[in-house]
């Protein structure tokens, strides 16, 4: 019995040091959840950001429904980082796409990687300079739009414009470096 005993221990102890080594690798992803969900075509469940290889930032956004990369046709992700007079645009054009522009002269910074991780998810990653040199923290939100009757109906929804932010209006995400 004792050696069961000092087994379950030694198992126990060993799971607990492999859950706390793993801790820090996911501890600098930052998740947030949208609370008005609407079920509608690219309706944004939750936002997140944290880091990739170097100094690339990785943002991603989740929303309620599945939809392909070329539904983008007729809209578009966008993340905003309000007092950088920078934007963020996930697109469609052949195939998925991203850009960030400097909103104020509407010059074009540099175009991220984009991946499609899940029906659901786009995730795009890019050097923090192109936000500001020397940067230590910043704020962004994101906002999604379809435009137009022949965009594609989804789960029923049918509505020419559709918008989402998240998080909700007047709110931005803190990201410190």
């Amino acid at each position: 019995m004792r050696a069961v005993a000092r087994w379950s221990s030694a198992v126990l102890a060993v799971g607990l040091a492999l859950t706390l080594l793993a801790v820090p690798s996911g501890a600098d992803t930052t998740w947030v959840t949208d609370r008005d969900d609407t079920k509608g075509f690219l309706d944004v469940k939750a936002i997140a950001h944290g880091h990739g290889r170097g100094d690339r930032l990785k943002h991603t956004v989740t929303t309620f429904a599945k939809w392909r990369s070329k539904d983008l046709w007729c809209g578009v992700v966008a993340m905003e980082f309000p007092g950088l007079d920078r934007e963020l645009i996930v697109f469609y054009r052949k195939k998925l796409r991203a850009i960030v522009v400097n909103e104020r002269t509407g010059e074009g910074i540099g175009n991220p990687r984009v991946t499609r991780p899940t029906r659901r998810r786009v995730a795009v990653a890019f050097p923090r300079r192109w936000l500001r040199p020397g940067l230590d923290e910043y704020r962004w939100f994101v906002r999604t739009v379809r435009r137009g009757s022949d965009c594609p109906a989804r789960d029923g929804d049918k509505s020419v414009v559709v918008r989402d932010r998240a998080p909700r209006r007047g709110r931005s995400i803190l990201h410190r470096l």
